[in-house]
């Protein structure tokens, strides 16, 4: 296992359990419910009260922060163990890729650091910094299409390379 391997697979690994940290935490802190099944469960209440003078906007704009917080949350949850299954899964094939270890090493890198940058743009947008979250976001999710196709087409190179050598050898 080369050190690009080996990098991969400890930021693959770092990444998941920091999202299933803050899942755990979250889960702890708020409940398990999502926000808006409990909103969908609870509408004729919500209905009630807007009868009784409660103004039913109000518990609307209420409910749906909460539901975004929720759902805020969640995505950061799902980002960071889904992003850190792909950095695990680049990790073991990244011995496949050809080419000069700098630019190799390089390449990685980014893709690791902007795996991330994207959770985090979402974890500051879970804290409320909407437009910096949505920005950090937005360059980490652009780094990540970019790496991954440059991995994927590296791959996808090597992988040929290796058919077509094994097909010359019998």
């Amino acid at each position: 296992m080369n050190g690009s391997s080996r990098l991969l697979l400890i930021a693959g690994l770092l990444l998941i359990l920091a999202g299933f940290l803050f899942g755990l935490g979250f889960s702890l802190a708020v409940d398990h419910q999502a926000r808006l099944v409990a909103f969908d469960d609870y509408g004729p209440v919500f209905v009630s009260l807007g009868e009784a003078g409660v103004i039913p906007d109000e518990v609307h704009a209420a409910s749906d922060q909460r539901s975004l917080a929720h759902r805020r949350a969640m995505d950061v949850h799902t980002h960071s163990v889904n992003l850190g299954i792909l950095l695990l899964l680049i990790g073991l094939l990244s011995p496949l890729l050809a080419g000069g270890q700098t630019w190799q090493r390089r390449g990685l890198l980014a893709l690791a650091g902007a795996a991330w940058l994207y959770p985090a743009g979402l974890l500051l947008q879970f804290f409320g910094s909407t437009r910096a979250g949505e920005i950090v976001a937005a360059i980490g999710a652009a780094v990540i299409i970019v790496a991954f196709a440059v991995v994927f087409l590296r791959i996808s190179r090597a992988l040929g390379a290796l058919a077509t050598a094994s097909t010359a050898s019998r």
